[in-house]
């Protein structure tokens, strides 16, 4: 009976998945000095005013 069960809650969970949401990105796209963690992009910016470039 465990077995059957665990059979069907994995096919329902299987065919359950309807659409996934990924998304695809060129690595031309990417522009130096950025990092890409997960979905999201971390950039190192030089802000000017504050005389800083980015580094510790």
């Amino acid at each position: 009976m465990k077995k059957i069960l665990l059979y069907v809650t994995l096919i329902v969970m299987l065919f359950g998945i309807k659409d996934v949401k990924a998304a695809t990105v060129n690595s031309a796209d990417i522009s130096p000095s950025t990092y890409v963690i997960g979905k999201y992009m971390y950039t190192r910016n030089v802000n000017q005013e504050a005389n800083y470039d980015g580094r510790f």
